[in-house]
């Protein structure tokens, strides 16, 4: 992973996550298969998409809300999605053409997993689940269950532990697993755990809405300051990593590109643009 300059303000986050964005709208007029394969480039450039497309919503809502408050556990979430298709991204190339291919058929097993559990309770006494249920199996399940079951049936093997179960994620590893492997443990570590906070709701999504005044705890729409800067700085920290790994791949863009959107000045400003 790349490391973020001291002193990074929330304007600067902002304005590097934007210049990598720009920088990764290359693909729109320089693209080739890549050499391993279809199911690779097909694998990265979806990746690609949803990290661009993550970034562009959080300037977005940066800029929505530029004289209100920032919505930091929307972009709590965001930013942790950030970093996990990094680290599937940075996993995959280790065996492009077998991982890939092994990312793409794991969703045979998913639509199994969701298959069996609507079967499990389409039936349940709860009136409006059932309804739902019900509805969702009739209109997208029943015609598809024969196709469900031999697909799975075809790739099950492939994502069988040697007690029998059955994967718990496509690789058969965590994303902590994973990001050891790939040289992501620090990015673990320091940031993942803390953009989970409101996903898994533990107390830090509650506590930092909460304030100390005299009379007692009150609640706040407002996080602390530092917040929005966290969630900018770690996913342009995020895109950087994958636009490095990406450009390398496709040779769309070189280092000193990537490197370039970190410049400011001496008084903290992006350089002049030449005309």
């Amino acid at each position: 992973m790349s490391k973020k300059p001291r002193n990074l303000t929330v304007r600067q986050a902002r304005e590097r996550l934007t210049r990598l964005l720009n920088l990764s709208r290359r693909v729109q007029n320089k693209f080739k298969v890549h050499l391993a394969g279809l199911e690779y480039t097909s694998v990265m450039v979806s990746f690609l998409l949803e990290e661009t497309s993550s970034a562009e919503t959080l300037l977005r809502l940066s800029k929505s809300s530029a004289n209100d408050w920032f919505p930091i556990n929307i972009g709590y979430m965001i930013a942790r999605s950030m970093f996990e298709i990094d680290v599937n991204a940075h996993y995959i190339t280790k065996d492009k053409i077998n991982l890939s291919h092994q990312y793409l058929e794991y969703v045979h097993v998913l639509r199994k997993k969701e298959l069996d559990a609507i079967n499990k309770y389409k039936d349940t006494d709860r009136k409006s689940w059932r309804e739902f249920l019900q509805l969702w199996y009739q209109h997208y399940l029943e015609s598809r269950t024969e196709d469900i079951n031999v697909n799975f049936d075809e790739v099950k093997i492939d994502f069988e532990e040697k007690s029998g179960r059955v994967f718990q994620n496509w690789s058969g590893k965590s994303i902590r697993e994973m990001a050891k492997e790939v040289d992501h443990e620090l990015e673990y570590d320091i940031s993942y755990s803390r953009l989970s906070s409101f996903i898994i709701a533990d107390p830090r999504s509650t506590v930092q809405f909460l304030k100390k005044e005299s009379s007692g705890q009150i609640i706040t729409p407002r996080s602390e300051d530092y917040e929005e800067g966290f969630i900018f700085s770690n996913s342009a920290t995020f895109l950087d990593c994958f636009l490095r790994l990406f450009g390398n791949e496709f040779n769309l863009w070189t280092e000193e590109e990537v490197d370039a959107c970190w410049k400011f000045d001496t008084d903290g400003n992006p350089p002049t643009r030449e005309k």
